[in-house]
């Protein structure tokens, strides 16, 4: 589209003032640290790659993984759903 290689892409942000890959950037590290409840100060790439670390050496020794929505402990408990979430068509 505007004929840069990927390269040329990431070192034009680099330039002063705002880029949008910088703000699409801000705007990822706050999910994240909403998503995983991580703190401010912390990096939330370093996090992201540590859990990764953690979950492949789980999953390499067989162990079981808690993946995303509502611990397996608490799957009876009907009043923690609700219907107000995306789902495949």
């Amino acid at each position: 589209m505007h004929d840069l290689s990927l390269r040329e892409l990431y070192r034009s942000s680099e330039f002063p003032g705002e880029h949008p890959l910088d703000v699409a950037q801000d705007k990822l590290d706050v999910a994240v640290r909403k998503a995983y409840g991580v703190n401010p100060s912390a990096d939330p790439l370093k996090f992201l790659f540590d859990l990764n670390i953690k979950l492949a050496t789980l999953e390499t020794d067989n162990k079981p993984i808690q993946g995303p929505g509502l611990p397996n402990n608490f799957q009876s408990y009907k009043e923690l759903r609700s219907a107000d979430c995306l789902s495949m068509p």
